[in-house]
């Protein structure tokens, strides 16, 4: 944690936001829109060619060719649908996140997620939240096209990446006012995007279920 390199490229990151009924008096229900990126000043390999033009798919490539610097945008929407009368934040709330970085140089170059929190959602219980959030992400046409090229060359038998994404559904539940629990259950689909199992290489990855706790201290 203080390891800090200062021999590597620098990241840039901006991020400008504009915040609707933000009192706490306000008429109307709170909104919050944000609109951010960064860029990074190294170099971004190519997710299909390599520096002659030839497909990294084929047993023929070389070293992959490379780009200047990379970048990412993205633009975040976090609004209250509904407040509780006679609370301050307790109710339903959504959130949308969509970024987009360039497909040539980078796997995952679609992404949005999605939920709904609902904070307070049984009686007596105003510090808990649940809440049920969707992500997806597309994967790099360029890296899909590299998987066909492998099997048309015959390098490998890996279907195409298509997509990841994953439905989740969490409860932090308030136990002291220092101690909170938050269990958690997700579903994954595609992982990796359709990549393939290490000792099955055209067998794609199964979806996968995962359960897990967590738990967070306040000193």
């Amino acid at each position: 944690g203080i390891d800090m390199r200062v021999d590597q490229p620098p990241v840039w990151f901006g991020e400008v936001d504009y915040g609707i009924n933000q009192e706490k008096d306000a008429a109307g229900l709170p909104t919050m829109l944000k609109l951010g990126g960064w860029y990074y000043n190294g170099r971004a390999t190519d997710q299909r060619y390599d520096v002659a033009g030839v497909s990294l798919g084929s047993a023929a490539a070389g070293t992959a060719k490379t780009y200047r610097g990379n970048w990412a945008v993205y633009g975040i929407i976090d609004r209250m649908l509904w407040k509780q009368e006679g609370t301050v934040d307790n109710g339903i709330g959504f959130f949308l996140r969509a970024t987009i970085l360039p497909e040539d140089r980078n796997q995952l170059p679609y992404a949005f997620d999605t939920g709904l929190t609902f904070k307070g959602p049984f009686e007596g219980r105003d510090d808990d939240v649940a809440a049920i959030g969707f992500a997806f992400g597309r994967m790099s046409p360029a890296l899909a096209a590299r998987d066909s090229d492998a099997r048309r060359f015959a390098t490998a038998t890996a279907p195409d990446h298509d997509f990841e994404a994953a439905l989740e559904f969490s409860y932090r539940y308030q136990v002291t006012p220092w101690w909170t629990i938050v269990p958690d259950a997700q579903y994954i689909f595609h992982p990796g995007g359709n990549a393939a199992l290490p000792d099955r290489p055209a067998t794609p990855i199964p979806d996968a279920a995962v359960l897990g706790l967590r738990t967070v201290f306040k000193l």
